[in-house]
């Protein structure tokens, strides 16, 4: 690099499949390794609003409406489960929302 203090480089990353990649960092925003997730187009978006504080009569979370055994069973579930669960969300939400229980959008 005969001095030269501008150095570049490029990296060419050929997508295999439809999608978009996501960079997973870790809290303080310095990646020490970088992963790389595949999204595709069909997969089910994730609920969750960071809240998670559950309420005891009905055991769903106030914030998006699962149950505790959703919530952790989400990232291995197949789509149809997760299909499943997401499509009973709006109803369980209005219900808390009606008994004052659910948490501000």
């Amino acid at each position: 690099m005969d001095g030269d203090s501008d150095k570049s480089m490029t990296i060419a990353i050929t997508m295999p499949r439809p999608g978009a990649i996501r960079r997973h960092l870790p809290e303080d925003g310095v990646p020490l390794r970088v992963g790389w997730t595949w999204i595709s187009e069909e997969c089910v978006k994730n609920p969750c609003i960071d809240i998670c504080k559950f309420d005891k009569k009905s055991g769903w979370c106030i914030g998006c409406g699962r149950t505790r055994d959703e919530r952790k069973e989400w990232k291995k579930a197949p789509k149809k489960r997760l299909k499943e669960i997401k499509h009973d969300l709006p109803r369980r939400l209005e219900k808390l929302e009606e008994r004052g229980k659910r948490a501000g959008d």
